[in-house]
């Protein structure tokens, strides 16, 4: 099943990213770490957006395609803005 594989790609790098998120609030790093930071955080929303498609057609019926495209909306949304800190 595909769920069981992708569970270890999105909760760790999230848990990280979390993390080194807190770190650089109290000890800000130059431009090249901000670009990595940045660039890994794409990296994993884009597996965690496969995640959620996949587990928004295991989830939601036919009739639920409104909820569905909500939840898709704000996972593609999140990739943008991550990506568009890059700038």
């Amino acid at each position: 099943m595909i769920s069981a594989f992708l569970d270890p790609f999105c909760l760790p790098p999230s848990s990280c990213s979390l993390f080194l998120a807190r770190f650089r609030c109290f000890f800000p790093m130059g431009k090249l770490s901000k670009m990595i930071f940045v660039c890994l955080g794409a990296i994993i929303f884009s597996g965690i957006i496969v995640f959620d498609i996949y587990n928004l057609i295991e989830r939601f019926e036919y009739d639920d395609f409104i909820w569905a495209a909500v939840f898709l909306y704000i996972d593609i949304f999140t990739f943008f803005v991550s990506t568009a800190n890059t700038l």
